[in-house]
């Protein structure tokens, strides 16, 4: 029951902390338009859109360049002057998917139609789109959200809405809920019907064709994940693990105490599991160095060195044991 409720927290935690910084701020609400689009004429772009609510603030555009700066306007349509005008560096490649431009919040802008424009000053530089779509944000005051738990409530729903339209909100959510899920199908339904008949046709195989040595690999590798999921501790330590390497910018000392606690907790039936397990860690670190993920493949080598570090002090015990007895 513990570790449901602490499984139950994480996901709520790790989905709402999603929720918290997958825009620009807590806030920001964004909204995508498709149908306006962008246009690209004479190293200049173009757009038009009509604003879905008030206070908007930023545009992200597409964009990307060779260098250089760029100027960027903003007006309401149908008017004469600019609102605003503001110069800046422009983003070298496609360093992002989406270009952040700011200015003054519109606080009145919801339902009216507004026109921008982003040109280069310079003759030697060039921009260029990824895309013909673009995202249109909307800063909502502090004081404004907090005025009652009403308007409190209507923006969390809002948010929440906003971020499954944009920002893969129940993909991610579902992948935080996998450890619960796992862990409350796992008595009743994975082990019964999963890995118990996938242990007996693979023992049946590897029987018949009198190939002892992987007969007893299988029986190792589906022992240890027996114990792996009856084990508190395995559960907290995956919780530990999944937050160090997705959330934590450093590794830090209380980290590092909780980590070594959990993975002396582990059931010890088998000294080399502990080293099976940072051969794994030790594979993913370098299968997210190929891809160039070098911050989780460096996080991951962290943990590949934390088993390794407890299977041999396991090792160096059982060695001491076994001197003792034939001693």
């Amino acid at each position: 029951m513990v570790i449901s409720l602490i499984l139950a927290l994480f996901w709520l935690s790790m989905t709402s902390l999603y929720i918290f910084s997958s825009d620009v701020s807590f806030t920001v609400t964004s909204y995508f338009h498709k149908v306006a689009g962008l246009q690209l004429e004479n190293n200049r772009v173009n757009g038009v859109f009509t604003a879905a609510y008030d206070n908007l603030g930023i545009l992200s555009i597409p964009l990307y360049s060779s260098g250089g700066n760029a100027i960027f306007r903003i007006k309401e349509k149908r008017t004469n002057n600019w609102e605003f005008v503001h110069s800046f560096d422009t983003p070298i490649a496609e360093q992002w998917d989406y270009f952040p431009i700011g200015f003054p919040t519109i606080e009145n802008s919801k339902g009216k139609t507004y026109e921008f424009q982003i040109a280069t000053k310079g003759k030697n530089s060039n921009i260029s789109l990824s895309s013909k779509n673009f995202y249109s944000k909307y800063q909502t005051p502090k004081e404004e959200i907090l005025r009652s738990p009403t308007n409190i409530f209507q923006f969390l729903i809002h948010k929440v809405y906003n971020n499954i339209l944009y920002f893969n909100l129940l993909p991610v959510s579902f992948i935080y809920a996998l450890p619960l899920l796992f862990y409350l199908s796992w008595p009743h339904y994975i082990s019964r019907k999963v890995t118990k008949p996938i242990q007996k046709r693979l023992l049946y195989a590897l029987k018949k064709g009198k190939k002892r040595a992987s007969h007893t690999v299988v029986r190792n590798v589906f022992g240890y994940l027996e114990l792996f999921v009856g084990s508190d501790a395995a559960w907290i330590l995956l919780i530990v693990i999944i937050i160090d390497i997705l959330l934590l910018q450093s590794i830090s000392t209380i980290i590092i105490l909780i980590m070594m606690y959990l993975l002396f907790s582990l059931p010890r039936s088998s000294t080399k599991r502990y080293f099976a397990v940072s051969g794994v860690f030790l594979t993913m670190s370098f299968v997210l160095t190929v891809i160039h993920q070098l911050y989780y493949a460096e996080k991951v080598l962290v943990w590949f060195f934390a088993f390794l570090v407890v299977g041999t002090i396991y090792y160096l015990v059982d060695i001491r044991h076994e001197y003792r007895k034939t001693s």
